[in-house]
Order: structure tokens, then sequence, then C-alpha cells
């Protein structure tokens, strides 16, 4: 959500409302789900003998305000905590914070707005291939 924009809130990249009908009127408590699946999520065996296995990434939202429930990764650099991000298929995003080191998330980002002025912090979600070389 963004205090500033209208509507105050949006499905982030790679997402879609759950239901259509209430975000119409509104009402965001339902939030959004995944419209491609990762990776991780499909039958790798099958990806590999078609040729189709391509890695999923991570998409920087700056400004941030973290989401609720992470879990805290001490003694963890930013390279590591990306890499432990993509090899834990139940981590959906991760943030590296000077001060607190690696957080991660998994299952739903609860909470997540965005700060004007530079205000918050580099979310990184983590997104299907197909999806990162999208505008929206």
């Amino acid at each position: 959500c963004n205090n500033n924009k209208s509507p105050n809130c949006e499905c982030l990249k790679g997402f879609v409302p759950s239901s259509t009908e209430e975000w119409w009127k509104g009402n965001w408590a339902s939030g959004c789900v995944r419209k491609t699946e990762l990776v991780c999520e499909k039958n790798t065996s099958s990806l590999a003998s078609s040729g189709k296995a391509q890695n999923d990434g991570f998409w920087k939202l700056s400004d941030m305000k973290l989401p609720d429930q992470y879990e805290y990764l001490h003694t963890m650099d930013s390279s590591g905590c990306q890499q432990w991000c993509m090899s834990n298929c139940s981590c959906v995003a991760y943030a590296y914070v000077t001060g607190i080191e690696c957080m991660v998330w998994s299952g739903g980002l609860m909470d997540i707005q965005q700060f004007p002025l530079a205000a918050g912090n580099d979310l990184f979600l983590r997104l299907s291939y197909l999806e990162l070389g999208k505008v929206n």
C-alpha cells in the first residue's frame, strides 16, 4: 500500500488480487496470489528434460516498510542471504538491512508499505523468471 496513490493498495509485480470483486470495492483483506508458479514449485525433472528450466529471480522494491513475521538469519552477508533464499523454495522474499543483517519471509507478506523520500529499506521479492522481464 502507498497512501500517496489511488487506489491505496495494489498487488505486487507478479501477483493478482485473490478476489477481484472485493478489490473493486476497496476491500484488500483477501490479499494477492502469485500469477506464475515458481520453478522450484514445478516438477523440475520434466523441466530439465524439456530444456525449459530457468531460475527464478528477485525483483527489488525500494523504500519499503518491510513485511511483518520475518525470520532472522544472523552472521550472513547480503549475497549469502540471497543464496539462502534462492535455495529454499518456501522463501518468498529477503532483505539485508545494515545493523540487522539477513531477514527472510516465507508464506504471506503482510503489511507491506512503500514510503516516500527513501525512508524505507530494499525488499527483494522472489518471482518466476517469466515475470522478471515484464513491465507490470
